[in-house]
């Protein structure tokens, strides 16, 4: 049952879109191939692309996708069966590439309560620049949380 909870579990999954072969584009308007839950991530974020087995992504300018706290424009993504799959957030939202046989799908995790999002296995509360980490516990699983101090000099 703990395995069904984790992030990655079958309990957090959120939406799963899979991708075809090229460009697929990603947001909130439905114009886009890849449709994210609406009010939570612009219109139009940006590009998912397939080729052959590599997926990479594309961010439109101005838009905060971070990946391992750095912000990103673009990126090769590892999907879930490399040693590290990437993943990626927005605000509270956070996705990642799996690989199913020869198809390859968008991953999207359940949002975070009260704007927290997942920053390099941390869960990092809304507007923390600068987190002090608290030791993992029964509150976070197998993740540590970031608790934020606000801007301290």
């Amino acid at each position: 049952m703990e395995s069904l909870k984790k992030p990655d579990g079958w309990l957090s999954l959120a939406g799963l879109y899979w991708l075809e072969p090229g460009e697929n584009s990603f947001g909130d308007d439905p114009a886009n191939d890849i449709v994210f839950p609406a009010d939570k991530v612009p219109a139009f974020i940006g590009s998912f692309t397939l080729q052959d087995t590599t997926v990479s992504m594309r961010i439109n300018p101005g838009i905060p996708v971070y990946y391992e706290n750095q912000p990103v424009t673009q990126l090769v993504l590892k999907n879930d069966l490399s040693d590290k799959p990437t993943i990626l957030n927005y605000g509270s939202l956070s996705w990642y590439i799996i690989r199913r046989g020869d198809k390859y799908g968008v991953r999207r995790g359940k949002e975070l309560p009260g704007g927290w999002a997942l920053r390099k296995d941390v869960w990092m509360g809304p507007g923390c620049q600068r987190p002090v980490i608290a030791p993992k516990g029964p509150l976070c699983g197998e993740r540590s949380v970031a608790i934020c101090l606000g801007d301290l000099p």
